[in-house]
């Protein structure tokens, strides 16, 4: 059987052909949780880093809908598939703050053998 696997340079070619479709940057912060003095949690987010290469697509949610007489074939779930880059340290809770708006990771994409990027699945933060 043939060996399949990537060479050292055709990774380092693929990160960087990924790192050219990250167009945006965001703040990534992590969350720590303490008590107050009645006892109820308090959480504060400190960054992680800024000026972090991203990418923020929709997930698109496909189904029919009749608006305004017309089908309407596609809508939105409200949640995003955050893009980073292969080295980016993200976990579960933390924050990515781009244009002033801020989602929540919810979901992390598993440790993967050639790793060319990081995913995960943010929602958008409520005020």
């Amino acid at each position: 059987m043939a060996d399949i696997g990537l060479t050292a340079a055709e990774l380092t070619a693929i990160r960087a052909d990924v790192e050219d479709l990250l167009p945006d940057t965001c703040t990534l912060q992590y969350m720590t949780e303490a008590r107050n003095e009645i006892g109820e949690a308090v959480k504060t987010y400190t960054n992680r880093g800024t000026a972090i290469k991203c990418r923020l697509d929709p997930i698109p949610e496909i189904g029919w809908e009749v608006l305004g007489g017309f089908m309407d074939v596609v809508k939105y779930t409200g949640k995003f598939i955050l893009t980073l880059m292969h080295d980016q340290a993200v976990a579960l809770n933390d924050r990515a703050i781009i244009d002033g708006e801020i989602f929540e990771v919810d979901h992390m994409d598993p440790e993967k053998s050639y790793r060319a990027s990081v995913t995960c699945i943010v929602e958008k933060v409520r005020p």
